[in-house]
């Protein structure tokens, strides 16, 4: 750790430059750099992806929903409710979340015919309830995706429509009566996109940090190349320790004992 510390501290110039290249590529892998009226501006590279969602009640006609008591048909053991068991059409919810992904439904979406190569994102699912159950509701979900808000935005809107007609279609070429057909009422229509992916910062982190350990290992490298001597380096690690001015102890002096002759007397 010392080590590159003092590698780091020798070289903190060279880091200082690394730095700020790393910085530039990182602010160039985000956004493109144009010039508008002699000024920079920075434009990001990626979009984010928007998704809307228009909700699809499968009902019947009548409006069972709105009944208490469904009213039955003969009498006794015969007696037979007017009205399609609700949990038939909540299990129709799961099932219409692939119908109106399938490939009849989808072929009719303009935004997807006329792009063979990016294909648009639309996803169907079934409303689960709120309840501890989780039981799957007679509501289906449909959502699309887009670059702007505005192209998710009809894009749930084209989706739902095919997926309407197609149903319609379908009905009137099994020549099912009208009283009899399932009925898809429209209860959210979508009107506010909202963001399902932000722009990726992957790539500008990656170049942020691959710019600065590039710099790093090569102040390893010069180090190696020329490395101090071992004095240098001992004085750069070694900080002096000065004492407190109380621990400091005047030098005493010391008294001298003169010795003398004794044939002199003294």
């Amino acid at each position: 750790m010392r080590l590159y510390t003092r590698v780091l501290w020798r070289f903190k110039y060279l880091m200082f430059v690394g730095f700020l290249i790393a910085v530039s590529l990182a602010v160039l892998a985000f956004a493109r750099v144009s010039f508008v009226g002699g000024k920079p501006h920075l434009t990001p590279r990626q979009s984010p992806i928007y998704a809307g969602q228009e909700t699809l009640l499968i009902t019947e006609t009548g409006f069972p929903e709105g009944r208490a008591v469904f009213p039955t048909v003969g009498q006794g053991a015969n007696a037979t409710s007017e009205y399609a068991d609700p949990t038939r059409l909540a299990g129709l919810a799961d099932f219409y979340s692939r119908l109106a992904t399938s490939d009849p439904v989808l072929q009719s979406i303009p935004e997807w015919r006329n792009s063979p190569l990016h294909r648009p994102v639309i996803t169907a699912a079934a409303v689960t309830s709120s309840i501890d159950n989780q039981d799957a509701l007679p509501i289906l979900a449909i959502d699309g995706e887009g670059k702007t808000p505005e192209a998710a935005l009809q894009l749930t809107k084209d989706a739902a429509n095919a997926f309407k007609a197609y149903m319609d279609q379908r009905q009137a070429q099994a020549g099912i009566a009208e009283n009899q057909r399932v009925v898809l009422t429209v209860l959210n229509v979508p009107v506010k996109a909202f963001v399902v992916r932000p722009r990726s910062k992957t790539l500008p982190l990656l170049a942020f940090m691959a710019t600065l350990a590039l710099f790093f290992v090569l102040s390893l490298l010069l180090d190696r190349r020329w490395p101090k001597k071992e004095k240098e380096a001992a004085t750069e690690l070694e900080e002096p320790v000065v004492p407190p001015r109380e621990m400091i102890v005047p030098p005493q002096r010391v008294p001298q004992i003169g010795v003398g002759r004794a044939d002199t007397g003294s």
